[in-house]
């Protein structure tokens, strides 16, 4: 009975700091997914802005070359942050699937844990009914005692008796016999 109280605060700080563990995992993913996409914001505008600039001031054919060239870098540079986002939204579901793996982990660890309790008990129950058995063996055999001892008892009694009977008949005999 004791042991199933104690089991609710084990599966709660387990579950509690389980819980915790996603919780910050789940964060830090948000955290970085949020930095990196704010960083792509601000780069795109700033994109944004020095094309315009170059495209105003570009009259020549190789001003509209070099800022063809500095857009194709700018796009590559897009695309490796769009990968970067990707990465961090995969992280997020790996951190989420490891606290699902954690939970179930933790839910068998208190299934077992609970099992393991019922099997004690069940073992103490037996002891115990095997003590109680032994104690009333005890008490029939102490009451099996008592009543041959009163047996025996009444048995000499009843030869004590039947002694004195015989012992006054000699003593009538014997007494006839003189007179």
């Amino acid at each position: 009975d004791s042991e199933d109280d104690e089991l609710p605060p084990l599966e709660d700080a387990v579950s509690a700091e389980s819980i915790q563990d996603f919780d910050e995992a789940i964060d830090e993913a948000d955290a970085r997914e949020a930095a990196v996409t704010k960083a792509a914001a601000k780069e795109a505008v700033e994109t944004a802005v020095a094309a315009e600039a170059r495209a105003a001031e570009a009259s020549a054919a190789g001003a509209a070359l070099a800022a063809a060239e500095k857009q194709r870098a700018e796009e590559e540079r897009a695309a490796r942050e769009a990968q970067a986002a990707q990465v961090a939204e995969a992280e997020k579901w790996a951190a989420f699937e490891a606290a699902q793996a954690a939970e179930e982990g933790r839910r068998r660890a208190v299934d077992a844990a609970a099992a393991a309790a019922a099997e004690v008990e069940k073992g103490a129950e037996a002891k115990r009914a095997e003590r109680k058995a032994a104690k009333e063996r005890a008490r029939e055999e102490r009451e099996a005692e008592a009543a041959a001892v009163a047996r025996m008892n009444r048995e000499a009694d009843h030869k004590a008796s039947e002694a004195q009977k015989q012992a006054k008949k000699e003593e009538k005999k014997k007494a006839r016999q003189e007179a």
